[in-house]
């Protein structure tokens, strides 16, 4: 097993140099996605690491329930221009959006406004921003630009998306489109508002 973040196993999550490519039967990112720069860049660097037909579990906030709620979900095109653009843990293109649309009160362990906004500006040291937010749409598609099987989409509050997919072999192709609504309604249902008021559509 590898389990995928800054500080885990000593280098960045975008470039685990460290690790050979199809060593690992399974790879597990708990709440580290949102708080990178590059997520697409991340995510191909663990379908690198995995074995044909290795798992990965991926759990990201929903934004609806954590101190995002007051800010836009992420576009995916949003997401690919930063893999094209190699943008790196340096960047700080959301900073004045966090900074205007985090909901303190949904983050007590932030202190005032003046200790979120101190402890923001150095985050390329900490990492505690939210680059990106998350609804289940975003996540799914994510892990479907990387070519994942998905098998699973599950939610729970307060703020969860959980989801299992999985590396194919080069020859064999995804079939997504129950996960991303693609022909009808999608798979999965959810109990977050947001989500549901783009079902509803």
């Amino acid at each position: 097993m590898v389990s995928l973040g800054v500080n885990r196993i000593g280098m960045e999550a975008t470039n685990p140099d460290q690790i050979a490519s199809g060593g690992y039967d399974f790879v597990i990112s708990s709440h580290v996605l949102e708080h990178v720069a590059n997520p697409i860049q991340a995510l191909w660097e663990w379908v690198r690491v995995l074995k044909d037909d290795g798992l990965f579990v991926l759990v990201v906030p929903h934004k609806d329930g954590t101190f995002d709620h007051r800010r836009p979900v992420t576009s995916l095109h949003h997401l690919i221009q930063d893999f094209d653009r190699k943008t790196t843990e340096a960047d700080t293109t959301h900073l004045e959006e966090i900074l205007a649309l985090h909901d303190l009160r949904k983050d007590p362990e932030a202190g005032d406004f003046e200790a979120f906004r101190e402890r923001s500006m150095k985050n390329l040291e900490n990492r505690c921003l939210h680059h990106h937010v998350f609804d289940t749409r975003l996540a799914v598609e994510s892990v479907h630009h990387v070519g994942l099987q998905l098998l699973s989409v599950e939610l729970s509050l307060p703020y969860h998306i959980v989801i299992l997919a999985q590396k194919q072999k080069a020859n064999k192709e995804t079939c997504n489109d129950p996960f991303r609504g693609s022909v009808s309604t999608p798979c999965w249902s959810s109990p977050f508002p947001s989500d549901q008021r783009n079902l509803s559509r």
